[in-house]
């Protein structure tokens, strides 16, 4: 399957970690002390730093970018 935006399905925050859903293999989570997004809801196993500039303060909209990132990067690969 082509990545599209719409391939990416957003499952909610739960203890403030936010959880994207991309496919059967790939669910990557994020919270907003972190840096990257994570293959693990811990975020100790590392997937995607997110792109900010110095002193920017993470956002959603960070980890979604960095989620399309990885996805792309991924299709790219096969």
């Amino acid at each position: 399957m082509d990545w599209e935006p719409g391939n990416i399905n957003y499952q909610g925050e739960d203890s403030g970690v936010h959880r994207w859903q991309v496919d059967s293999e790939v669910t990557l989570y994020w919270h907003p002390n972190w840096l990257h997004l994570a293959e693990d809801v811990t975020g100790m196993h590392k997937q995607v730093p997110l792109d900010l500039e110095a002193g920017e303060v993470p956002t959603e909209a960070h980890a979604l970018r960095a989620v399309e990132k990885a996805v792309k990067a991924r299709q790219q690969d096969k």
